[in-house]
């Protein structure tokens, strides 16, 4: 797994070749007090093993219940609440997918603890 303190909120796929995908948070011992980010890794490639998570995040914020669905093509697509200030209730959701390659996560909508559903169209 990717170097750090606790891991959690995680969330699985499987894909119907068997490929499976997770995502979770993470604490970063590099920057205590900075909040969890969220990543993802699979076992594509075979082998059975888990490669090493590639880090969707990477900011202050806390980013925290990370939900992961696999459209018809077999991409990832994830959601996140993240922090976006000190008061309780105050959270954004953030969406991402693979096809992103190094762009930024974006906003989806303000509010925490997000679902995700994706259709024919993607």
């Amino acid at each position: 797994m990717a170097a750090g303190l606790g891991q959690g909120d995680p969330d699985f796929a499987t894909t119907v070749s068997g490929i499976t995908y997770m995502c979770f948070s993470q604490l970063d011992e590099a920057t205590p007090g900075e909040g969890r980010e969220i990543y993802l890794t699979s076992n594509e490639g075979g082998g059975g093993q888990f490669k090493v998570p590639l880090r969707i995040t990477r900011n202050r914020s806390d980013d925290y219940a990370p939900r992961l669905v696999l459209d018809q093509a077999s991409v990832p697509h994830l959601v996140w609440a993240q922090e976006v200030g000190q008061q309780l209730q105050q959270a954004r959701v953030m969406y991402w997918n693979r096809g992103f390659g190094d762009e930024e996560p974006v906003e989806a909508v303000a509010g925490g603890y997000p679902h995700l559903d994706v259709d024919d169209a993607g």
